[in-house]
């Protein structure tokens, strides 16, 4: 029997009416669903996509900031980071979902190198300023510097005449005098 005679039945009519009513209701409601599973995927690639951007923005000022401040030093090369992410993803699929986490690991050792860079200026400036405090008579790692009264404003020991060395009583001590 085809669908025209199961129509014109009179007990199976109604029955096969009610199915092809049901089946077109059924398509659309698929129809419908199925647009919205498009665009609900759109709308989650899109809100990721702009989360990871975001991200991606906020690393860049901070590496910029950090490593680049006087546009001297090192640039933040997205594509690297990004080559290094994927890299990492493959071996560990959960290191791409927050990208501060795998930049903290991608930058590490040019922190390292930043970090002792800044100490040691740090350390270079307090010793500065802590000779600076000391006076001017301050020598090398803070000892006084001791000018003989008998030799008067000399400040080097090339400035010294022969008789001002012979007259120095530590030199006069040892040739024995």
């Amino acid at each position: 029997m085809d669908d025209d005679e199961l129509l014109a039945d009179p007990v199976l009519g109604g029955i096969v009416r009610k199915l092809h009513a049901t089946q077109a209701k059924l398509d659309e409601a698929l129809t419908k669903v199925t647009a919205h599973d498009e665009r609900l995927n759109a709308h989650e690639d899109t809100w990721l996509r702009n989360g990871y951007a975001h991200q991606l923005r906020e690393i860049a000022t901070y590496h910029n900031g950090r490593f680049n401040r006087d546009g001297k030093g090192k640039a933040f090369d997205q594509q690297q980071f990004l080559d290094y992410v994927l890299r990492r993803a493959q071996a560990n699929p959960a290191f791409a979902n927050d990208l501060g986490v795998a930049y903290n690991e991608f930058a590490r050792q040019d922190e390292f190198g930043l970090v002792a860079r800044e100490a040691k200026e740090r350390g270079r400036q307090q010793g500065q300023r802590e000779g600076a405090r000391s006076g001017s008579s301050a020598g090398p790692w803070g000892a006084p510097r001791v000018r003989p009264p008998h030799l008067g404003g000399v400040e080097s020991l090339q400035d010294l005449t022969d008789d001002q060395v012979l007259s120095d009583p530590d030199i006069q001590e040892a040739l024995g005098s």
